[in-house]
């Protein structure tokens, strides 16, 4: 059997990182982060540091163990739908206005495979202009190795992701518990 998928642990760290989304704006603004003497509990570099390191660490963890959940789900037979929900626009020197809709598997491989990640910023007019916070979008790029290291790069919204994740897994877990609980390694622990 693959690898064991903790459904409830992924699911958590989805939950977290659409809370960070949306509450990134209020954070930044109640802390005055990146305003000169405003600024208090955490630095500016702190708060992009935390961010991008929470953000990369629990997406490509999240990435990793849905695809070996997809793998998992197809070796075992069991059939189950990837939505094309996730809008994806071209961005870097390929930025055109194009939108394409992805799959979560797509996008997995994508998080998996980037040779650069990126937390999207944004601020307000209504806002002090040093005041920055994470725009709940990611910018993934690399290289498609199979075609001529073709080069690709996108942003997309958390949002789309998570939610879509979330789909996903309240389709497939009653069966990814019932594959697991079966593994041959803790169905032979049962018998002993």
């Amino acid at each position: 059997m693959a690898h064991f998928i903790e459904i409830d642990g992924i699911r958590e760290k989805l939950y977290l990182l659409i809370q960070m989304a949306l509450a990134a704006e209020s954070f930044t603004s109640r802390y005055g982060i990146g305003v000169e003497n405003v600024e208090r509990f955490i630095s500016k570099e702190q708060y992009w540091r935390h961010t991008k390191s929470t953000v990369s660490n629990y997406s490509l963890e999240i990435a990793v163990k849905l695809r070996n959940a997809i793998e998992l789900l197809e070796s075992n037979g069991i059939s189950f739908t990837l939505d094309s929900s996730v809008h994806i626009y071209n961005s870097g020197i390929k930025a055109d206005g194009t939108k394409e809709q992805k799959d979560i598997k797509y996008i997995f491989h994508k998080i998996i495979h980037a040779k650069s990640f990126q937390i999207d910023a944004i601020g307000s007019y209504r806002k002090h202009e040093s005041l920055l916070w994470w725009a709940g979008t990611l910018t993934l790029s690399g290289t498609e190795h199979r075609k001529t290291d073709k080069a690709w790069c996108f942003f997309f919204n958390i949002f789309e992701w998570c939610q879509a994740s979330l789909d996903f897994l309240a389709q497939v877990e009653v069966h990814l518990q019932k594959i697991q609980l079966n593994s041959e390694d803790l169905v032979l622990r049962k018998i002993s």
